[in-house]
């Protein structure tokens, strides 16, 4: 038992080793369930940190506010028993700037559970941050 816990201690800080300084700390407001928010705001800090970005949560004086809502689409279905319909879950994300400016919005469905969606939503995010931050700076991020 012992050895396992070592083993966990030593692969969690390794893991926690290879979080790149962050170059730049961005602000942002969350527009979403109290749940939804907690769950991006991890994957938020964990992907942003992989490329160089901190990110802290605030609800005054923020960079950037993103939206995050639920959008069921309705789609066809044919199976043996015929035609039908269902619908399918997507996380829709609008991000903005400190001055209401929408900056770009983006769906991502196909995922089995809540934090697939949020991940890959968070994900979305992190890159597009990222090329708006080179944009600002006039240099191009790796």
């Amino acid at each position: 038992m012992k050895l396992l816990y070592a083993a966990l201690l030593f692969v969690s800080a390794f893991c926690s080793a290879q979080c790149k300084s962050a170059t730049a700390t961005l602000n942002v407001k969350i527009e979403a369930s109290e749940s939804d928010k907690k769950l991006l705001i991890e994957k938020l800090k964990e992907h942003g940190c992989n490329h160089g970005l901190g990110i802290e949560p605030t609800d005054e004086g923020f960079d950037y506010c993103i939206a995050i809502a639920e959008v069921e689409k309705p789609r066809m279905t044919l199976t043996q028993a015929g035609i039908g319909s269902a619908s399918q879950l997507i996380v829709s994300t609008t991000v903005y700037d400190a001055n209401g400016t929408k900056l770009f919005d983006f769906g991502r469905g196909n995922r089995l559970t809540r934090r697939g969606f949020l991940n890959a939503s968070a994900k979305e995010i992190v890159k597009r941050l990222r090329a708006l931050q080179g944009k600002r700076n006039g240099a191009t991020l790796p």
